[in-house]
């Protein structure tokens, strides 16, 4: 089996290296798409065996909807050459329960379906962790998360049919998967210094753009901010999570009102603070 991972990145370094590294070791660097968005050649230097497809950055009206649409054509002409195209965003690592498979493949090839939901989770800088370092993995530094419903997006499709708005296009034609042992972690949180600065990014790739119309910017201000929620935390996080995707996988194909044909799982309020399992240290 065959699998491409797509994806769209405006500067990001920091997190590209780490996202670099990880869909490398998934699925082979010459196997990854990475459209650069302002054709940053900082980012062939961090991806040297990848696709790169540099666009222009300049100021476009309805910037996430281009994105979305441009990522969609993407995901269709790598379905001609790859038996699953995933799509992901740069702070965003998909990977598998290590106990219960040997390979993503497997994942895959073991859960039936043309488009396959991970169980997804925020990663957060808690008080007293160090900063994140290129000389370890997340995983290896971060010690919890939380659940989060929007993060359960669709991650992998085949047959042509396109990611979007973290859900799959094609309500009628594609068999869904949320299959148990999947995650994406999302690292949006994970270090303090770092989103601060992706912050200000984001803020600028969306200069022009009427508020509350991209929903991938700026929504937490303080770095402290998870720091009263610590004896909140649930020691058994596989517990957690596979509570949390049962409750939304028997519930696939609830559709965002606006966009019908974009199937998503349920969008929950429920946050559930949980240790990070000691089994996914390595896997991000």
């Amino acid at each position: 089996m065959r699998i491409a991972v797509t994806s769209m990145v405006y500067k990001d370094h920091e997190m590209l290296r780490r996202w670099y590294n990880h869909y490398s070791g998934l699925v082979g660097a010459r196997n990854i798409y990475l459209v650069s968005h302002g054709d940053d050649p900082l980012h062939r230097t961090i991806c040297p065996d990848a696709n790169i497809i540099g666009i222009p950055k300049e100021k476009l009206n309805k910037f996430e909807r281009t994105r979305q649409s441009a990522m969609v054509q993407l995901q269709k002409f790598a379905s001609n050459f790859y038996d699953v195209v995933m799509q992901v965003d740069a702070d965003e690592l998909v990977f598998f329960d290590p106990t219960r498979y040997q390979s993503l493949q497997q994942v895959f090839e073991e859960n039936a379906g043309r488009a396959w939901f991970a169980t997804g989770f925020e990663v957060f800088h808690a008080s007293g962790e160090a900063d994140l370092n290129p000389r370890s993995l997340v995983s290896e530094i971060r010690k919890y998360a939380f659940t989060n419903s929007y993060m359960c997006k669709a991650v992998a499709s085949r047959q042509g049919f396109g990611l979007a708005w973290h859900g799959v296009i094609g309500r009628d034609n594609v068999r869904y998967s949320m299959p148990q042992g999947l995650y994406l972690a999302h690292l949006k949180y994970a270090d303090n210094t770092i989103r601060a600065q992706a912050d200000i990014r984001r803020r600028a790739a969306n200069e022009g753009e009427p508020p509350g119309t991209w929903q991938w910017g700026v929504r937490r201000n303080s770095d402290d901010m998870f720091n009263d929620v610590l004896n909140q935390v649930e020691e058994d996080g596989m517990e957690v999570l596979e509570r949390f995707r049962k409750s939304l996988a028997g519930k696939l194909g609830t559709h965002k009102a606006k966009f019908s044909s974009v199937v998503v799982v349920p969008q929950v309020e429920e946050q559930t603070f949980f240790k990070v399992p000691e089994q996914f240290e390595g896997c991000f």
